[in-house]
């Protein structure tokens, strides 16, 4: 269960969002879905198209000049924004605009603890986490999950694989699935060592390495990047970009031309 706050407006409040129809269930609460259905009302759970519950706070019908020969939408409020469903003049299912519970509409009057706007926990990204978690490789649990054919390029997949990767809510969802294996490395690193946990391993070998007597400058380069990156945020330690002059001048590569005698022309 995680909880949505509306900053102002008619709507102004938190509201509670169950993270499953089973946690809802257990709360004494029987979610509606699909979301859109003509029985739901002001007040009602449904069931969003990622899989949380949350409680639908308006319903209308709206009309407008493009709908001139009697065709509307069928209009629902959810804390994060409104969805709704468009019907022909014919009073039929036409077009259904995907409701998910996991973001906000990108706007300053609500805010949850999602950890990007405009992005979302799709089924096959859960489905990708869930296999990394059994113990497919990142390849074939992306090929598994997004029903990829065998013919596709290895380059396509390597480049879907990385930005599945990279994506935050992923990687928050991987470390869940992950943390009993995280669990099990932990111990059997301290069975091997004399240390008490991994953060004082961390802090020795940390020690070690920026104490270190490197002779190369790769080596210092190597040092030095690894303490911005593990420390730089904390220490609010800034590094400012060379401008591309700079840059340009430093990059390029230069002939020592000897200064000409003197009483000697060299034309």
């Amino acid at each position: 269960m995680r909880k949505f706050t509306v900053r102002r407006g008619n709507y102004k409040g938190e509201h509670i969002i169950y993270d499953s129809p089973d946690e809802a269930v257990k709360a004494n609460i029987e979610p509606k879905t699909p979301w859109h259905r003509k029985d739901v009302q002001i007040g009602d759970w449904v069931v969003s198209d990622d899989g949380y519950v949350l409680q639908c706070l308006g319903r209308y019908l709206l009309r407008n000049k493009r709908h001139r020969s009697g065709q509307y939408t069928d209009t629902f409020r959810f804390p994060m924004g409104t969805f709704g469903v468009y019907y022909d003049a014919k009073g039929e299912k036409k077009i259904t605009k995907n409701f998910y519970a996991q973001v906000a509409n990108n706007n300053k009057s609500s805010i949850g603890n999602t950890s990007a706007l405009g992005k979302y926990m799709t089924i096959e990204k859960r489905e990708f986490v869930t296999l990394m978690g059994m113990g497919f490789d990142p390849y074939s649990a992306y090929m598994k999950a997004y029903k990829v054919k065998r013919l596709t390029s290895l380059s396509y997949v390597t480049m879907q694989v990385n930005k599945l990767l990279m994506d935050k809510q992923v990687q928050e969802e991987l470390m869940e699935v992950l943390k009993p294996f995280m669990h099990k490395v932990q111990l059997r690193v301290l069975e091997l060592s004399d240390y008490k946990d991994l953060n004082e391993l961390f802090v020795d070998k940390t020690a070690k390495l920026l104490t270190a007597q490197v002779r190369s400058v790769k080596d210092q380069i190597a040092v030095l990047r690894f303490s911005y990156e593990y420390f730089g945020k904390v220490l609010d330690i800034v590094l400012s970009e060379q401008s591309k002059s700079k840059r340009e001048v430093q990059e390029a590569s230069f002939v020592d031309i000897p200064p000409p005698e003197l009483g000697v022309s060299t034309i």
